[in-house]
């Protein structure tokens, strides 16, 4: 044998050799899965069946097929019943394990839920934010206007210092037109809020500096003809003696401010806001009040013949002066408050409007079915068409005027009581104004021609301040404090002689 062979030959064993300590291995490894299997076989059968249920049944067996003794019966018997409970018992932790697991996966739900409703939440915050740096960017924009207008007021400025009449050239006339056309309205941030409505507060501002400019009527005439100052922004604005015939206010903000004195005939206040304004002698023909919020406004001694009222919101409102021919469709006027008020040949178009009069608490003295007839007309616009009107026709002497008369009268009579007179001092004193309102008494059993009643009311800014009610009766003359019980107040007998039978 050659050394080749011999080299076979040895490779030949250490590969058999390793072949058998392979298949040792392999044997071995399924000696021990046996041994687990036998194993793991054994205590299952142990942990379902139990040791005791094995033994019983064996012993159960070896009694069969003859008798079986009770006490083997018994064993079998309690085994079963016991591993019956345990497989049971068993099940029942099986059972609620899913049960944890449905309940653990829930309440990550819950927190997923949380979580995207806060991301939910800074998305709309962030959608809020952007839509707000978008009106901004706008906003931004228009201010851009605001160095138009100072020199718009600086040329104004300079044309006055050489005209004595207050004109303005066409020239001016018409940058100021152009300017009221280009500052158009928009949303701004108010309180860290865009604001609701859209709004211009630059046209508020040129509007304001122009009515303080006393410029010439004819030359503001000019200019509202065609200038536009709708949406302005006028808050707590004081337009006292100011001339704005014929200007486009409409959708305008004039919340709390002051027209008193003011000049507004044939102005255009449609869909505006003007809540808790005052308007004390102010002349008022022809002024379109539709669809606008006149909430909480005072009218005092205005003269407001052929307005239109339609839809407008006049709830709380305070009410003397001339509203003959006016446009009452639609208005709101549950707790007004009437005093010398003319509303002859008030119109409205829809006969609902004088049935609801039934239903709104109106005050003061007048009872507009006491002092009014409501009359059908049949007006024809044009030679086709017609229109059915609903007409406010005075009673004749019994109207209003009569009525207006006497409360004058009483109001006098009223002031001279030294107890009022020395009230009126001390506010007045205290730079306050003491205000006779009239209230009409639906509950005292008596008409409103018989007895005279008056809340006497502290103003302040903007706001009433009742003192105290007093009521006079003219038919045994006694003016006395609405109390319990009714406290006499002294006043100049020789005013009531001169008050006229009619006021009885």
């Amino acid at each position: 044998m050659d050394k080749s062979e011999e080299k076979r030959l040895r490779k030949l064993q250490e590969e058999n050799l390793k072949l058998r300590t392979e298949l040792k291995a392999i044997k071995a490894g399924h000696k021990s899965q046996e041994a687990l299997a036998t194993w793991m076989g054994r205590h299952l059968s142990n942990f379902f069946v139990g040791r005791g249920l094995k033994g019983a049944l064996a012993r159960l067996y070896n009694e069969l097929p003859g008798g079986v003794s009770k006490d083997t019966m018994a064993d079998v018997s309690s085994h079963l019943i016991w591993r019956m409970t345990r497989l049971g018992f068993f099940a029942i932790l099986v059972a609620i394990v899913p049960l944890l697991v449905m309940g653990v996966q829930t309440y990550i739900l819950d927190i997923q839920n949380e979580k995207l409703e806060v991301q939910n939440q800074l998305i709309l915050n962030q959608n809020r934010r952007l839509d707000q740096q978008i009106h901004l960017d706008e906003a931004n924009r228009r201010s851009s206007f605001i160095f138009l207008m100072d020199n718009i007021l600086s040329s104004i400025d300079e044309e006055l210092k050489t005209s004595r009449a207050r004109r303005l050239s066409d020239a001016l006339v018409g940058r100021i037109v152009s300017l009221t056309q280009a500052l158009r309205p928009y949303r701004y941030l108010e309180n860290d809020e865009l604001t609701a409505r859209q709004l211009s507060p630059e046209r508020g501002q040129l509007l304001f500096a122009l009515t303080n400019s006393l410029l010439h009527h004819e030359t503001c005439d000019r200019i509202f003809e065609r200038a536009n100052f709708s949406y302005a922004d006028l808050r707590d604005a004081n337009f006292t003696d100011a001339y704005l015939r014929g200007a486009n206010l409409a959708f305008s903000y004039f919340s709390y401010a002051n027209f008193a004195n003011a000049d507004l005939a044939g102005a255009d206040f449609s869909d505006a806001y003007l809540e808790n304004a005052r308007f004390t002698n102010t002349y008022l023909p022809g002024v379109v009040f539709q669809r606008t919020n006149l909430r909480r406004s005072q009218f005092v001694d205005v003269v407001m013949h052929d307005a239109n009222l339609e839809e407008c919101d006049m709830r709380e409102v305070i009410l003397s002066g001339n509203f003959s021919r006016c446009n009452l469709e639609g208005a709101r006027i549950d707790e007004v408050t009437l005093g010398e008020v003319l509303l002859d040949d008030a119109f409205f178009h829809s006969p609902a409007w004088a049935e609801g009069l039934q239903e709104v608490n109106l005050r003061g003295f007048l009872s507009i079915e006491d002092y009014y007839r409501i009359e059908q007309v049949i007006e024809r616009p044009t030679p086709h068409q017609t229109d059915t009107l609903y007409m406010l026709r005075s009673r004749g002497e019994q109207g209003l005027q009569g009525l207006s008369d006497c409360e004058k009268r009483v109001v006098e009579l009223l002031y001279s009581a030294p107890k009022i007179r020395e009230l009126d001092r001390r506010f007045q004193r205290a730079g306050y104004e003491l205000l006779a309102l009239p209230v009409r008494d639906s509950l005292s059993g008596v008409g409103a021609d018989s007895l005279y009643i008056f809340r006497l009311a502290l103003q302040e800014e903007d706001s009433l301040y009742t003192q105290l009610f007093v009521q006079f009766n003219p038919l045994d003359g006694r003016l006395s404090e609405r109390s319990v019980p009714p406290v006499a107040i002294e006043y100049d007998q020789l005013l009531l002689k001169e008050l006229p039978g009619k006021c009885m």
